[in-house]
């Protein structure tokens, strides 16, 4: 199966926001909270550690910019299965939804809920399992879809009772808010369809996902003398380009790679008075060994053809070691973004304990993607890449990677 996730997996993930210090374990299906000056393992469904979870939501929501840039998201999206336009918005390079148009597309479903507004407490309320009795506001809009100013929501927002920890913008009046924060709240399926290039919802999130085939090319048709010749034309189709062109990084690029990651893990670390990482050959072999590993098995997890982690790093001599996992990333600044963005793996990144660091690549696939910006390191890398006007955006061809980051005291 070809679809691909965003989240990425965390098996030794310290998060630290304000005084909350979660550990995940995957292993022991536990979770480290730190609580009255000392660390202590909790079930990963306790009180405690959905807490701890509220919290590092809570301060991301809360440490948030206030004013944003939203541009229109021009993804094919489908709705179990049916394509279905969304007026949907692009911000930081995430997708963010408006609560009534899912409510609306999700009645009937076992993912449906009911939106009301309660305007002297300045509140959302979200009820699962009930019909949605309103309509769905985008669909019918008749204002331009384009990039418009967003600004942080101060309402409040309750599911069935409890305050959901959920970031929204409003923009031209209605509030918008990230897709997968919604699905993991709500409970319906968020998913990449990286054949077809499509974000994938479904009402059941344990339904199994479709197989995704490519959509087949349409045969080329001769224009009439007095027929317009764009009238087809498709302002955010990605050009096609011949994949078998496109090649992987050398050792050399790889090697570069690694240190322009370094550079910037540094710099992140350095702004937060933490001493740098350096790289260490072991866990760079070992890290090598845990991105080929990835590519082999196809699947994006902390356990392997070897065993569990605490065994690769038996392997190599290590003790302690946190890792980070990704999988299509297409260049060491982009990589290093992804992981940022996340903050499991972030807090690995700036762990004030980790001294040194391996970071490993495993060639995965070519592909062509669309994408609102194009790092410096990428642009380098890339077999080509195209920047189309009507939509504003970059066509990038280029190779993706399995990657690993290993950390070692």
């Amino acid at each position: 199966m070809n679809l691909m996730k965003r989240g990425l997996v965390i098996l030794i993930g310290i998060i630290m926001i304000s005084g909350n210090i979660v550990v995940q374990a995957s292993e022991q299906g536990q979770t480290m909270v730190y609580k009255d000056g000392k660390f202590i393992w909790v079930d990963a469904d306790s009180a405690e550690a959905e807490e701890a979870t509220r919290n590092i939501k809570r301060s991301e929501r809360d440490t948030a910019p206030y004013e944003v840039q939203a541009k229109p998201t021009n993804q094919k999206i489908t709705v179990d299965g049916v394509p279905t336009k969304f007026r949907a918005y692009n911000i930081s390079g995430y997708n963010y939804f408006m609560l009534r148009d899912l409510a609306y597309i999700f009645n009937g479903t076992k993912a449906q809920f009911e939106v009301g507004w309660d305007g002297g407490k300045f509140a959302i309320s979200l009820e699962t399992g009930k019909p949605y009795t309103g309509k769905g506001e985008g669909f019918d809009m008749k204002a331009p879809h384009v990039e418009e100013k967003g600004l942080k929501s101060k309402a409040t927002i309750y599911k069935d009772g409890e305050e959901a920890i959920l970031l929204g913008y409003t923009i031209q009046g209605y509030t918008y808010f990230k897709l997968r924060d919604l699905g993991d709240e709500m409970g319906f399926g968020v998913e990449w369809d990286n054949v077809n290039q499509t974000v994938v919802l479904q009402s059941d999130k344990d339904a199994p996902l479709p197989t995704p085939e490519p959509e087949p090319t349409p045969e080329p048709t001769e224009v009439a003398d007095n027929e317009d010749p764009f009238k087809d034309y498709n302002p955010f189709e990605v050009e096609e380009v011949d994949l078998s062109k496109v090649t992987g990084a050398t050792e050399r690029e790889k090697q570069q790679m690694r240190e322009e990651m370094l550079v910037l893990i540094n710099k992140a670390r350095k702004k937060e008075g933490v001493s740098p990482l350096v790289l260490d050959d072991n866990l760079v072999e070992m890290s090598e060994y845990k991105a080929t590993d990835l590519k082999k098995t196809g699947v994006l997890s902390h356990d392997g053809s070897y065993g569990s982690t605490m065994d690769l790093a038996r392997m190599f001599n290590e003790q302690g070691i946190g890792e980070n996992a990704l999988m299509g990333g297409m260049s060491a600044e982009d990589m290093y973004q992804r992981w940022w963005n996340s903050p499991g793996h972030r807090a690995n990144m700036l762990n004030p304990d980790y001294k040194r660091i391996g970071i490993g690549f495993a060639e995965d696939k070519p592909i062509t993607i669309a994408r609102a910006e194009v790092y410096d390191d990428l642009e380098e890398l890339a077999y080509k890449v195209t920047y189309n006007e009507p939509t504003g955006l970059y066509h990038i061809t280029t190779m993706t990677y399995w990657a690993a980051q290993n950390f070692g005291f």
